[in-house]
């Protein structure tokens, strides 16, 4: 039986073994990811055809997952929007291959830069007034303490401003091991989905303040094949027993 809920630690080690071990690229963790949260998006809308959509993405794999879901959003004709929470330059690996293919796409990406601040801070105000969903891909499991701007002010703005938010994974600032903000406030999500297993912060009552209702969600690979622990009862009660050579 696998833990119900599993910790940041545990967490990462199932992200590691996932590629180290199993052979299974990072980037198709992030498209699993990417996809099933688009599904739970779409159950979210209530008219697809005339929806306006505000996803806000880090520069991490959180946002790398936020972008594939733009882009599957784009790809059904639906009205969506990117605000990326960071210069284009700060985005590498996966999440930098999925920004520049929704730029490539010719989306609507608006880049935060330091210099122009404000002017980034009072569209994105705007846009949020007149948005039907937003989506929450600025922070993942790893945020700890106090969190640095623009995150803390973008995060009040959402929560004073939204009706509909969608966490992918967890509600930025959020503790994913004490189901408690790192800093003054986190994301307050409607709904969150989250891969693989359940943080062990969703555990606690008071986190559902934030998360909403938690829909499990995945990578496309179950913890049960990827936790240090578990790698005695792999191959002995796995789906297809292991391998033969027919040499």
């Amino acid at each position: 039986m696998l833990p119900q809920s599993l910790s940041v630690e545990q967490l990462r080690k199932c992200d590691a073994n996932a590629v180290a071990k199993l052979g299974v690229p990072s980037i198709v963790l992030m498209e699993n990811a990417g996809i099933d949260a688009f599904n739970v998006a779409l159950c979210m809308l209530k008219q697809e055809d005339t929806a306006s959509v505000v996803i806000l993405a880090g520069h991490g794999n959180n946002g790398g997952d936020g972008l594939v879901l733009a882009r599957h959003m784009c790809n059904n004709g639906i009205k969506v929007e990117v605000f990326t929470l960071s210069p284009f330059d700060k985005f590498k690996g996966d999440a930098r291959t999925n920004l520049d293919i929704c730029r490539n796409m010719g989306m609507a990406i608006t880049e935060y830069q330091e210099g122009s601040a404000s002017s980034f801070i009072t569209k994105l105000e705007k846009k949020l007034r007149h948005a039907d969903l937003v989506v929450d891909a600025m922070l993942g499991t790893g945020a700890s303490g106090e969190l640095r701007e623009p995150y803390g002010q973008i995060i009040d703005m959402v929560n004073s401003e939204v009706r509909t938010i969608l966490a992918i994974d967890i509600p930025s600032g959020l503790d994913a091991d004490t189901g408690k903000p790192t800093g003054s406030d986190a994301i307050r999500a409607n709904c969150t989905v989250t891969f693989a297993a359940l943080k062990k912060g969703y555990d606690y009552e008071y986190a559902v303040e934030y998360t909403g209702d938690i829909i499990l969600g995945g990578i496309g690979i179950s913890p049960y094949f990827l936790l240090d622990d578990l790698d005695s009862i792999v191959g002995k009660d796995s789906c297809s027993g292991g391998s033969e050579s027919l040499d």
